[in-house]
């Protein structure tokens, strides 16, 4: 389980990195920066799926489809604001 944990910390500080990123050079289209970030989020998240054995899998995906929706809601909330 506490690598589940370090997974989700993971996804989270590289998606804010590459936002941070997107967000300084490409800040004129919000809504392409919006995609590229859920899509690696969402990549992410299947690489670490399949670096976990089977036993791990079963109790991450329900917290990686937790993580994925408060994830959306937060980008979805930074696309509202920037308009």
């Amino acid at each position: 389980m506490k690598k589940a944990v370090w997974i989700i910390v993971g996804m989270f500080i590289v998606v804010g990195i590459i936002y941070f990123l997107f967000n300084n050079f490409f800040s004129s289209n919000i809504l392409i920066v919006f995609s590229i970030l859920y899509l690696t989020q969402f990549l992410l998240g299947l690489v670490f799926i399949s670096i976990l054995d089977k036993s791990e899998t079963q109790m991450y995906l329900p917290v990686y489809f937790i993580v994925g929706i408060i994830s959306f809601v937060i980008l979805f909330i930074i696309l509202f604001k920037s308009f």
